[in-house]
């Protein structure tokens, strides 16, 4: 699917992208890491966040996800931002251990 992502310098740049794609962030004290995919015309992201102590998840889903502006790599799943199937299921994993936690009452 070609896709349109406006970069640093405001013009508008099209890419022809495989889905999924993957990709990562690495905060300070957060990890995010992103799973793109297409369905129909549509993009939807899943956003699973882990603290870096493991003590916190936070997940999201965009179903009318669209990319901005900013850095090309990071829209794209490359260089600092790069990441893959294994490591967002790892942490999608990681946060339905701590959800099954919270069921319990074992946090």
């Amino acid at each position: 699917m070609k896709v349109p992502i406006i970069v640093k310098t405001e013009k508008e740049q099209v890419f022809d992208i495989q889905f999924p794609l993957y990709r990562k962030l690495d905060l300070d004290t957060v990890t995010y890491y992103m799973k793109v995919i297409q369905i129909k015309n549509n993009l939807v992201e899943y956003t699973v966040v882990i603290d870096i102590d493991g003590q916190g998840i936070e997940l999201k889903i965009d179903k009318n996800y669209h990319f901005g502006s900013g850095d090309i790599d990071y829209h794209l799943g490359k260089g600092f931002h790069s990441s893959s199937e294994y490591e967002f299921q790892n942490a999608l994993n990681k946060a339905k251990n701590m959800l099954k936690k919270v069921r319990s009452d074992e946090l």
